[in-house]
């Protein structure tokens, strides 16, 4: 063990801003003041592949533009990990950018514990005690009984209970070809009201296959007491522990034919409900829970205000099932989510047929965005230009991609256009007059593949480009989707309390970098 811990944090990550302190809150915890979002990544361990020997764990804890805010490294000793497993005891240090201890996680060794029919609040369950500073006890972590969803418990300091978290049936089954995020709801004592979610990523073939270094996030109200997401935040641990440590449950080589075919033929059911085309394009809308409708706001264009309450999007990509298999380009249809799963829009492309199969990402096309309503609230026009996209030949008047957004339809909000540039992609954004607002930025390598599976990153900045104010990116979803189909998931992020007609031109400019980059035949991992 190293003494102190908290002194091995890893290098060459770009650290969250210190904030000032704040009376009354832990100190070191001022970061989550302005956080509704955690994601929590597990370091690989080299050693841990090549051995199978069980290494103590460690975390970096990122923020929504992937800044690192806490770093994490457990504490317990080599023969508990070998021995006991998920059950050991352990420490879990909890430090910030200045490498100060600021919380602390522990969990006692309990032999027989994690069965969900037996855990009670007072034997039997896996608990964890979390405390911030170190030494004052902020609240618990605890699994409670239930006959097969996993189901767990926040408690404040005096053991009363706050929050509820609950899992689906089938926590464990994440493979190639089922990627998507397993969430855990956590809601009030009533279960009625969903306060945010805890979740589990889908971290590419490579990472599941190999190792137990799995990605976590929680997300909570902005204006959720600090201490409360602390001990969310502090739960997300129970969760990897009591779940994703197992050696049956972490997908480490343990698929069978069976179950993979299995998961084939879901997906393949899936895709084929979606591959029919339908008249007018708006109405055709997926069934999933929807984000609840707010009320309309004054000056804001109609439909919109869905993002006044939103410092996130997730457009995920559906899979088409006559694409995958004719090799013949389908209309794209995409779920558009907040962070906490719910979906806010749907969009689906309008063009020609022929323009999909000869004209390939140049082509003609309308995005028809509609609400839970199924009414249409904006619309992003791409027209056709033959030979663009080329980075050294694109200029404001020609060779660039550029799409117009309009919100309400018929109304311009603004532009998105690709620029100049020697290799990196890089985009401006102009609002209805053409005075630039924003520019975006890519990376040079935009590939991601089996053992390269972290978020294609593409900043948003302001003119000068000295102050990032969000990011936009391409999520891996999983070898499956990634060789066979190019629907992919893709997001951006932006303070909560941007404008909201920036917020739409920022959502809008999402399809732009979709079609300018993963489209393309050679580029979406066909």
């Amino acid at each position: 063990m190293a003494n102190p811990v908290v002194h091995s944090q890893p290098a060459g990550r770009q650290w969250m801003e210190a904030p000032q302190a704040v009376t009354g809150i832990p100190p070191g915890l001022e970061y989550m003041g302005n956080l509704d979002q955690l994601i929590v990544k597990q370091r690989i361990e080299l050693m841990e592949v090549l051995t199978g020997c069980e290494m103590r764990n460690k975390y970096d804890v990122l923020n929504s533009v992937s800044q690192q805010c806490y770093y994490a490294e457990e504490e317990s000793e080599f023969c508990n990990r070998i021995c006991c497993g998920p059950m050991r005891e352990y420490v879990m240090h909890i430090s910030d950018n200045t490498q100060q201890e600021v919380m602390r996680i522990r969990h006692d060794f309990v032999c027989c514990v994690g069965c969900c029919w037996c855990a009670t609040d007072s034997s039997c369950g896996y608990e964890v005690q979390i405390e911030a500073p170190v030494g004052n006890v902020i609240g618990y972590a605890k699994q409670q009984t239930s006959k097969w969803k996993p189901h767990i418990r926040i408690f404040d300091a005096n053991r009363q209970p706050m929050y509820v978290v609950r899992g689906p049936c089938c926590w464990g089954c994440q493979n190639c070809f089922c990627t998507d995020d397993i969430d855990f709801p956590i809601t009030d004592l009533t279960e009625q009201s969903v306060l945010g979610r805890m979740f589990k990523r889908w971290a590419g073939c490579g990472r599941e296959m190999f190792t137990d270094a799995d990605t976590f996030g929680v997300t909570f109200p902005m204006d959720m007491a600090i201490t409360s997401k602390a001990l969310l935040f502090g739960a997300l641990f129970l969760v990897d522990f009591l779940y994703y440590e197992q050696e049956k449950n972490n997908n480490n080589c343990k698929y069978t034919d069976i179950g993979i075919s299995v998961n084939i033929c879901e997906l393949l059911w899936a895709a084929q409900s979606d591959c029919i085309m339908s008249y007018p394009i708006i109405k055709r809308q997926p069934a999933r829970q929807w984000m609840e409708a707010p009320q309309g706001v004054s000056g804001i264009p109609p439909g919109l205000e869905y993002m006044s309450s939103l410092d996130q999007i997730i457009v995920k990509q559906r899979v088409e099932f006559g694409e995958m298999f004719s090799g013949l380009e389908m209309r794209n249809k995409y779920d558009v989510l907040n962070s906490v799963g719910q979906q806010c829009y749907y969009a689906e492309e309008e063009s020609e047929f022929c323009h999909r199969q000869w004209c390939g990402p140049m082509r003609e096309y309308v995005m028809h965005i509609s609400d839970n309503s199924q009414q249409e609230v904006m619309r992003v026009r791409h027209d056709f230009v033959c030979c663009v996209g080329c980075c050294w030949c694109a200029t404001d008047s020609s060779c660039g991609y550029e799409i117009q957004i309009e919100a309400p339809v018929g109304n311009v909000l603004g532009y998105a256009k690709q620029q100049t540039s020697k290799w990196k992609p890089h985009i401006r954004i102009f609002d209805a007059n053409r005075q630039p607002l924003y520019v975006v930025r890519g990376p040079c390598c935009g590939c991601q593949g089996v053992c390269c599976t972290d978020d294609v990153d593409f900043p948003i900045t302001d003119l000068t480009e000295e102050n990032v104010l969000g990011r936009m990116f391409k999520r891996w979803a999983g070898c499956g989707r990634e060789m066979f189909t190019d629907a992919d998931t893709f997001g951006v992020t932006f303070p909560l309390d941007m404008a909201i007609t920036s917020k739409a031109l920022l959502f809008g400019c999402l399809f732009l970098v979709d079609y300018m980059f993963y489209e393309q035949p050679k580029n979406n991992n066909h």
